[in-house]
Order: C-alpha cells, then sequence, then structure tokens
C-alpha cells in the first residue's frame, strides 16, 4: 500500500507540477521541505520552479546542502537564482561551489541584479547566433546549446551587439546552405538589463509572446525575458498574504485541481522518509 502511495504521489508530482508546487506551499516549510528530499531532483526541480520564491526558497534552505544543490542543478539559473538570492552569505556560497562551474557563473551573474530589474529575470544563457553562416549552422547551434527551442532566435555581431532575431521555423524551412543574413529580421523591442520589471509589464512586444532580448548597457545582448519569467518577477515582487497560492494560474477553485490537490497532499503524507524501500523504489523512477 505505502508503495502505491509513494508511486502515485510520484506521477502526481511529474504530470501536475503547478498543483503539486501549491501545495507545498501550503504545508510547513519542513514537510515540504521532506518531499523534496526524498524525490529525484528531476522530478522535484520543476514543482521547486513553479513555487513561489518565498516558500521555494524557505523549503531549499531548511534541506540538506547536497539536495538543494542537487534540485538548483536541475533548474534554469533563471529559476534558481531568485530562490537563493536572500539566503546568508555563509550557505549561499557553499552552495554555489557544489555546483557546475558554468550554472554557478551564471547564478552569480543573476544574483548581481536588483531584484526587481530585468537582469535578476532573465535567461542568461540563451543561445545566440552570429549573423555570418548559414541556416544549416544555425540550427546546430540551437540543437546543442538550447534547453528549449523558442519560437525565434537573436543574432548578433562579434561584439554581442544585438543584429536582429530569425524565426526558428525559417531556419527549419531553408536549406541548410542559406545564407542567414536574408533570414534576419528586425528586433524592434529590447529589455535594459537594470530596467525595472513593472515598467516593461505592458509592453507591446509581449503581444508576440515571443521571448524579449535582454541589452546591458554597453549594448550587449546578455540574456532574454520570457513573459512566463515577467510574471515570476513581478509576483515575487507583491505584498505576502494576497492567497494561499500566490498566482491566479494556479488557483484550485475548480473542482477538478481541487480533488487533485488534495489527493496529493494526501499521497505525500504516505512517502516514508527515510524509508530504504521508498529510496529504492524513488531512486528506481529517477530514470531519465
Amino acid at each position: 500500500m505505502a508503495e502505491t502511495g509513494i508511486e502515485l504521489a510520484l506521477g502526481l508530482l511529474r504530470t501536475h507540477p503547478e498543483t503539486a508546487a501549491a501545495v507545498l506551499e501550503a504545508l510547513p516549510t519542513e514537510s515540504a521541505a521532506a518531499v523534496l528530499e526524498e524525490v529525484p531532483p528531476n522530478i522535484g526541480a520543476p514543482v521547486t520552479a513553479r513555487m513561489l520564491p518565498s516558500p521555494a526558497s524557505r523549503c531549499l534552505l531548511s534541506m540538506a546542502p547536497a539536495a538543494a544543490a542537487a534540485i538548483i542543478s536541475a533548474m534554469p539559473p533563471a529559476a534558481a537564482a531568485p530562490l537563493i538570492r536572500a539566503w546568508p552569505l555563509q550557505r549561499r556560497d557553499p552552495l554555489l561551489a557544489m555546483l557546475q562551474h558554468r550554472t554557478a557563473i551564471a547564478i552569480r551573474l543573476l544574483l548581481g541584479f536588483p531584484g526587481t530589474s530585468v537582469g535578476a529575470w532573465m535567461d542568461p544563457e540563451p543561445p545566440l547566433l552570429p549573423d555570418t553562416g548559414d541556416a544549416g549552422a544555425a540550427l546546430d547551434r540551437l540543437r546543442t546549446e538550447a534547453r528549449d527551442l523558442e519560437r525565434v532566435a537573436f543574432v548578433v555581431d562579434r561584439e554581442q551587439q544585438l543584429r536582429g532575431r530569425v524565426r526558428t521555423a525559417a531556419l527549419l524551412r531553408a536549406h541548410p546552405g542559406t545564407p542567414l543574413h536574408p533570414l534576419i529580421e528586425p528586433a524592434v523591442v529590447t529589455l535594459q538589463a537594470r530596467g525595472d520589471l513593472l515598467g516593461y509589464r505592458d509592453d507591446p512586444g509581449w503581444a508576440s509572446g515571443d521571448p524579449l532580448p535582454v541589452i546591458a548597457r554597453d549594448g550587449r545582448v546578455i540574456g532574454l525575458l520570457r513573459h512566463s519569467d515577467l510574471a515570476r518577477g513581478l509576483a515575487a515582487a507583491r505584498r505576502p498574504g494576497e492567497g494561499v497560492f500566490g498566482e491566479p494560474a494556479l488557483n484550485l477553485a475548480d473542482g477538478y485541481w481541487l480533488g487533485i490537490a488534495r489527493l496529493l497532499e494526501g499521497l505525500i503524507g504516505m512517502i516514508p522518509a527515510g524509508s530504504p524501500a521508498g529510496r529504492d523504489l524513488l531512486a528506481t523512477d529517477a530514470r531519465p
């Protein structure tokens, strides 16, 4: 019976991370941290990334350092950085030292920006395309470097200055040997890295649904901001107490989602913390 409960809990954590995030937010910090320590990082990280930053940060801070580092390592830097921003340095620095060098550098870059700025919430590792080359080389770069294939990719020169953007669909339709230059469109809207998130909330650039490039003071492209990251940053800046589960998108008033949440909350309590059988089952479930 216990193993069945574990399997169901893991299945719900994996398939309904938004609902699981809301449930964990409603639990005491120690209980939520215990759940995240028990589940594999590839399951726990998407749930943690969907929690509001404050409860997620408290959760990670309550976890064993190695377990917290495993969760952070499985998250995009843009999602991880806000969660450790308020940590004391004596906890934050050792955790960063446990991460891969590239991940640690990306997170440190994000932590250097004010918490309500665009730079604090951007993706600091977008795949940028050189303004030379062809469609085939551009697609190869995107396949190698991109976490997810966006609708557009941004094009820069050798000084990292923005030269425009290319639609992924255009790259896929083009012959691999087609020069990239004719496929480049103007990138009309740009965001300043130190600009305030609230100032960009109603920018018409979001109408396309595409991410927007983030520019440093010297004009270099240093990241991109998705509308979902803008929403997370604005939610984090709001006063606490506006709702148990935060964003309206996580509202569980609908009967179906409320049922899922209650079922998940009950099943979470069945995970035997520290149980060898439970750990073996969770380790088996961690296969990619």
